[in-house]
């Protein structure tokens, strides 16, 4: 993950996997990881140390606001991010 360390997690952890399709927005605490589809905007709650991480496989057909993301998948939409981003060779925006 982020410059070779290991993300601590928040012990909140969601999974969107593959083949999974979700329609409507997403909203989560703690750690995030997508596989499948999201039709919809994804944001963090109220955590101050929420993460999202899109696989290769993963796809956000909407806007995502986070604080920290790791992403090799595709979004189809705006992207803010308030500490760190990190954009994996197949990462398209």
């Amino acid at each position: 993950m982020f410059g070779g360390k290991k993300q601590k997690s928040s012990g909140n952890q969601s999974l969107i996997g593959q083949g999974a399709k979700l329609r409507g927005d997403l909203s989560f605490d703690g750690d995030c990881y997508i596989d499948g589809l999201i039709e919809g905007n994804v944001s963090t709650g109220n955590s101050d140390k929420a993460y999202l991480s899109i696989s290769e496989a993963g796809r956000v057909k909407g806007n995502v606001s986070v604080r920290l993301l790791d992403l090799s998948g595709r979004i189809d939409g705006d992207v803010y991010v308030s500490e760190k981003a990190v954009f994996g060779p197949s990462a398209r925006v």
